[in-house]
């Protein structure tokens, strides 16, 4: 109990250090939420100064990032609308060449060709008149045999005109294939 009473002479004078000690912490604290304390301005400065230099940094690394986007999408773009345009142009010329082959072929052609055909509709009409609904049988026939409702004199007949029209279309084009004319 002596060493209580020892220490109670100075009680208010560390109460009163005390108080002073925690309003001055208190003062700093406020000082450093307003920005006013001077051992906090500078650090808070640097801070503020790198923080804005690394947002125009930023900015400007955004801004060569959208260029750059912008600039490759406006490539793939023009590369996109001419790769259209050849391929229009590609597939114009396809295409009036193909037609112009065959107008040439059609024009060369025209006249080797209307023998032929009247030639075989004539003997074709002439085959047909022949044949008369109901002049021949139905045959039965057993085994893998392959039927067929024709005489072989008109299958001979078919078979001769035929090649007698292919002869007559390769005289004739070696003519015609002298007579082709280019369409421009």
């Amino acid at each position: 109990s002596s060493g209580i009473n020892a220490e109670w002479p100075l009680r208010p004078g560390k109460e009163q250090l005390y108080k002073s000690k925690l309003s001055e912490v208190q003062e700093k604290i406020s000082a450093v939420k307003k920005g006013t304390a001077e051992e906090y301005k500078k650090p808070l400065q640097d801070i503020n100064k790198d923080h804005n230099d690394k947002l125009q940094i930023n900015g400007r690394i955004r801004d060569l990032r959208y260029r750059s986007v912008y600039n490759k999408y406006e490539a793939e773009k023009k590369s996109a609308k001419e790769q259209l345009e050849q391929d229009k142009v590609l597939l114009f010329n396809s295409i009036r060449d193909d037609i112009e082959e065959k107008i040439n072929y059609v024009v060369n052609h025209k006249s080797c060709t209307d023998f032929e055909l009247d030639q075989w509709l004539a003997n074709l009409g002439r085959k047909r008149k022949r044949l008369g609904p109901g002049s021949r049988k139905p045959i039965s026939v057993s085994g893998p045999y392959v039927v067929h409702m024709l005489r072989e004199e008109d299958i001979s007949d078919d078979w001769n005109a035929v090649k007698h029209i292919l002869m007559k279309k390769k005289e004739k084009s070696t003519d015609c294939d002298s007579a082709l004319i280019p369409l421009l």
